[in-house]
């Protein structure tokens, strides 16, 4: 038997694997080389750059996938289903017809030297084929192919993150903030700015509720918004289980939801006369399978056009519900299974986001104040904030690896964190695209990004470039800036950036305005009985002095 079909082998050799896969893994989570992100003498942690911790993280994920994977393998192969191992190892002991040679009772290592043998003859005729172990170097080149697979390379990182998430340091929830403002029944009260929303991302209860079940925009909202938090979970901490999180969350919420106690989709109390009427369902009409949320709305329906021609439709009451009667038990345990999965998405969403042993806690607090920070810059500030934070990690991991292992090392891995950091050699100071580097410097040129517009209506607010610029007019800074004013914000006003020349260009459209009303007055002809013409005005005085 040769040894690439023994089942003993493949065993060994999985174990050899889940060994290899173990140990760089201890290697990866457990460096030696941690020592240097700590002070020397404090033992006080230096914080590992992010981009640094996502691609360990992706890194031991794929070894603790493939580490499953040989664990699955071996637990099937010793269970032995097909009797292959068993089979061996009687061949092995010389007692099955799978033996090489025959037992002859004293040679009890024959099969052994016959197999041995065996394997002789086979490298000799293949002198080229290597039987070593796998060595250091392809054990190495095994976990990297493993980590590139996995997109933890630096390229893959960084496509794994929009520019607003900063490589998993802030939310990105702007398509959700513009979902949310579209829902049904939303009004200008209702609607919030994005800061406002991410406070109340989690408080569902502030949407009304008989709207969260009247369609699919409210599900649909939700299904996205956990998506979302899943997807960004996975990409920032994939050593995290998320799915235990899930699990956790949902056996609480069913506790919780048989105890009625869950927030904002509590049971609604039991009409009086003992009847089972939910309020939110209202009163049922069986002829044109609908509710009514009042008495008296039904009753005035009952003579409707609409009404009377379902009613004289032939039908079969399924229920023996008459018309008038609360609405069917199945229509509103339908209903309340639908309430229950919804009311099941906002606790799996709020355990995931506010619970305190959630990671995303810290993040949302971030990503508030990265909003308010950057409502409150330039984009040359912008800039300029960003490449300081970049230096200044760049030096705090310089710093630890010079106190813990000397000069020379700290300059060649301070050159490698800048490198894996993506540090951005930018001097002309350009504006950042997509991808978090600097646009190409023609391009910069083309849109005149270094020109600046400054609008004094929009509170001297500077505008980088034309394009900026000519946006600016119609949006809600520069619209609100007009209402201050008490000016409308209309195309006559484009290009006006001085409060002076907008409230001198009011006066003049004004004075136009009454102008070309007292010039359509003369222009204006009328005709009397007699064919004579006169201009609206003589012909409305002549009128009235009976002259005509």
């Amino acid at each position: 038997m040769q040894a690439s079909t023994s089942v003993i082998e493949g065993q060994r050799q999985s174990h050899y694997l889940l060994e290899t896969y173990e140990a760089h893994l201890v290697s990866l989570l457990v460096p030696e080389a941690q020592a240097k992100f700590y002070a020397v003498g404090t033992q006080k942690a230096v914080p590992i750059p992010q981009r640094t911790r996502i691609k360990r993280d992706l890194r031991a994920t794929a070894l603790l996938d493939r580490i499953v994977d040989t664990s699955d393998q071996l637990t099937s192969s010793y269970g032995d289903s097909t009797a292959e191992r068993r089979r061996e190892l009687d061949a092995l002991a010389g007692r099955s017809s799978l033996a090489t040679t025959a037992p002859s009772g004293s040679g009890e290592m024959d099969e052994f030297y016959a197999r041995l043998s065996a394997l002789k003859e086979h490298h000799r005729r293949y002198p080229d084929q290597s039987a070593r172990l796998m060595a250091e170097e392809d054990e190495q080149s095994l976990v990297d192919s493993l980590a590139h697979a996995n997109a933890a390379n630096d390229e893959g990182v960084d496509g794994m993150f929009t520019g607003e998430e900063a490589l998993g340091r802030y939310l990105d929830l702007l398509l959700l903030h513009s979902e949310f403002n579209n829902l049904p029944g939303q009004t200008e009260q209702t609607r919030l700015a994005y800061l406002p929303y991410l406070d109340a991302v989690t408080r569902f209860d502030t949407y009304d509720r008989s709207r969260k079940t009247s369609g699919q925009a409210y599900a649909t909202y939700l299904k996205n918004l956990l998506a979302y938090i899943e997807s960004f979970y996975q990409r920032v901490f994939p050593l995290l289980d998320i799915e235990l999180e899930k699990a956790e969350a949902q056996k609480a919420f069913e506790i919780d939801w048989a105890q009625g106690a869950v927030r904002g989709w509590a049971q609604q109390a039991a009409a009086t006369n003992g009847a089972s009427e939910d309020a939110s369902e209202g009163i049922y009409c069986e002829a044109c399978q609908k509710h009514y949320s009042k008495q008296t709305v039904y009753d005035a329906h009952l003579t409707s056009k609409k009404h009377l021609k379902a009613a004289a439709r032939p039908k079969t009451q399924t229920n023996g519900h008459a018309n008038g009667s609360p609405a069917p038990a199945h229509t509103k345990d339908s209903k309340r299974d639908r309430e229950k999965a919804l009311a099941a998405q906002e606790a799996i969403i709020r355990r995931l986001m506010d619970h305190t042993s959630s990671p995303l806690i810290g993040i949302k607090a971030d990503t508030k104040s990265n909003v308010e920070r950057k409502a409150s810059l330039t984009d040359h500030e912008r800039q300029l904030e960003l490449e300081e934070m970049e230096i200044r990690e760049a030096k705090e991991i310089a710093a630890a690896l010079a106190g813990a292992t000397g000069t020379d090392t700290a300059g060649q891995a301070t050159a490698e964190e800048e490198e894996d950091d993506g540090t951005i050699y930018n001097p002309k100071r350009l504006p950042l695209g997509w991808d978090g580097k600097p646009i190409p410097y023609w391009l910069y040129r083309l849109h005149g990004l270094g020109v600046e517009y400054k609008c004094e209506i929009c509170s001297d607010h500077v505008y980088m470039g034309r394009k900026n610029f000519e946006r600016h007019f119609m949006e809600s800074r520069h619209a609100f800036g007009m209402r201050a004013l008490g000016l409308p914000n209309t195309k006559h006003f484009a290009e006006i950036t001085k409060i002076e020349d907008a409230l001198a260009l009011a006066s003049k459209l004004k004075a136009e305005g009454k102008q070309e009303q007292h010039r359509a007055e003369e222009m204006e002809e009328l005709e009397d009985a007699d064919g004579n013409v006169y201009n609206r005005k003589v012909f409305e005085d002549l009128k009235k002095q009976g002259l005509l």
